[in-house]
């Protein structure tokens, strides 16, 4: 009976560590590319990296709450079949684990998969604001050092390394709720 609460436990920190570690944010070395003395190709590529992440936040955002709310609602269905006289305590058991694989499915494979990439996107446009700005060229149509901005404004407070942790958070309140489902005698 309390093997499984312990697995759940150490497969859920082994799940945060990995998250943790590879979710956090990492200086990328980008180097100048040739075409950004090009306007027009410098121009297509910023928008285009600009456009990928405007795009990856958004599929992230649709996947999450397919995935969250599946996740939620397996979960109460696990709860609903803890109550009732008859069944098969496996399938309350089978549901609690649907639910928290499917949170860690959208956790690292859409939510921190996207997290990097977005992470390598904005090092490139900082790196081509620079390039840019640096050189006297400010080309037209884009919005030199926005990017630059943003960063500023959020460098040195804390609530970005909160923000980064939620998903994190939210888990780990499935966890314990998922425990206590399989703790409580019925």
């Amino acid at each position: 009976m309390c093997l499984l609460p312990c697995l759940i436990v150490v497969f859920t920190t082994v799940v945060s560590a990995v998250y943790i570690y590879y979710g956090r944010l990492r200086d990328i070395d980008v180097q100048p590319s040739e075409s950004w003395r090009h306007a027009t190709l410098y121009r297509m590529e910023y928008e285009q990296l600009s456009e990928g992440i405007r795009a990856r936040d958004s599929a992230n955002i649709i996947a999450g709450t397919i995935l969250i709310t599946a996740s939620i609602l397996l979960l109460t269905a696990g709860i609903e079949l803890k109550f009732q006289r008859g069944v098969n305590m496996q399938s309350e058991r089978l549901m609690i684990l649907a639910s928290l694989s499917i949170y860690i499915i959208w956790l690292l494979c859409f939510n921190l998969t996207s997290q990097m990439l977005n992470n390598m996107g904005y090092r490139r446009l900082e790196k081509m604001e620079e390039v840019g700005c640096s050189e006297e060229r400010v080309f037209e149509d884009t919005t030199c050092g926005i990017h630059h901005f943003y960063r500023g404004q959020v460098e040195n407070t804390k609530w970005k390394h909160v923000r980064r942790l939620v998903w994190l958070f939210f888990f780990w309140g499935l966890v314990v709720i998922s425990i206590l489902i399989l703790l409580i005698p019925a």
